[in-house]
């Protein structure tokens, strides 16, 4: 089986709890959907924070999003496993730490669910977020 892309509507929705201040966000964005043989890639532009987000969920329980823009960085995401990554901003690079906490991939032929819930904290401890992404998917009528 080959790649096959797909114009979807994402309803995006984000809990980001940093320090205790909570922020949730629901955004609904165009995207593109590439189905995989092990497993799927999200594609959209954030219109809020100006960036472009590439999530790639195997079927095998891996995430990787990757993100590109002001802020950009590759997090990956593995439920039970911690991972190192480089998180850039204009005010220099940031080394952070990703704890896997859930990913469920939901998928149906024309419509789908993906739940991703991570932490990232700093190499030598202390919490930075907690963050809860639910993105829904379906083809676009276009």
């Amino acid at each position: 089986m080959s790649a096959r892309r797909t114009a979807v509507e994402l309803e995006i929705l984000s809990r980001m709890d940093s320090e205790g201040d909570l922020t949730e966000t629901r955004l609904f964005v165009p995207g593109e959907l590439t189905r995989l043989e092990s497993g799927c890639m999200l594609r959209y532009r954030d219109p809020e924070g100006n960036c472009d987000t590439v999530l790639r969920i195997s079927e095998n329980g891996q995430a990787l999003i990757r993100r590109t823009g002001e802020f950009s960085g590759r997090i990956p995401v593995v439920p039970g496993e911690q991972a190192v990554f480089l998180y850039r901003t204009p005010y220099g690079d940031l080394e952070l730490v990703s704890e896997g906490l859930e990913l469920v991939l939901e998928k149906g032929d024309r419509a789908g669910e993906i739940r991703l819930r991570y932490r990232v904290v700093l190499p030598q401890g202390g919490t930075v977020s907690e963050n809860h992404i639910i993105i829904r998917y379906k083809e676009s009528a276009n």
